[in-house]
């Protein structure tokens, strides 16, 4: 999922730079757009997933061991939460480029717990499956907690003037971040 997400690399400097120019309708048009592209990534991850899952697994995993079947469940039920795990991580990263060390931590410390305590409830009841599940509720309560933060703040509006330029701007420079990840990679 990582490897998908080019906007946390690309926001927070970006924020933090229209930050320090006091640029707030820029950083509220940014915030914006970054949300709506990371949900339509991670809901697009999860369809292709949730149809092509079991190619992949296949392509990773020998048909000889068990841990496919293993590993297909755990898949099939953790791709839910992508759409969310997108949104996480690039609120996360704007808050980081406002300086909002302490909201972001908070609530991710806090989504963190719920995650240690029901993790070991729901394996213990459902198994691997109960693995994803409770990660997944995980992370749906650090998106909840995140965007009740961002309303608060007002950071959330359904003004898109500048759409296509700010998204042409962080597909471009997200193309030459995902192009330095797998340069390092490589070496």
């Amino acid at each position: 999922v990582c490897s998908f997400s080019f906007l946390p690399a690309v926001l927070a400097p970006e924020i933090s730079k229209l930050y320090t120019q006091d640029k707030k309708e820029d950083i509220l048009e940014l915030i914006n757009i970054s949300i709506i592209i990371s949900i339509c990534f991670g809901t697009t991850l999860t369809l292709l997933l949730g149809n092509y899952s079991q190619y992949l697994i296949n392509f990773f995993i020998s048909d000889k061991g068990n841990i496919r079947l293993y590993a297909l469940e755990y898949l099939n039920h953790r791709i839910m939460a992508f759409p969310f795990i997108f949104l996480n991580s690039v609120i996360f990263s704007i808050l980081r480029g406002m300086f909002d060390f302490k909201s972001a931590i908070k609530i991710n410390i806090q989504s963190q717990l719920i995650n240690l305590i029901i993790d070991p409830i729901l394996m213990k009841k459902y198994g691997l499956k109960g693995v994803a599940i409770g990660s997944n509720i995980a992370d749906v309560y650090c998106s909840l907690n995140y965007v009740n933060l961002f309303r608060k703040k007002k950071l959330i509006s359904c003004k898109l003037n500048n759409f296509l330029r700010w998204s042409k701007k962080l597909f471009v420079k997200g193309f030459f971040v995902q192009v330095k990840n797998i340069c390092n990679n490589l070496m």
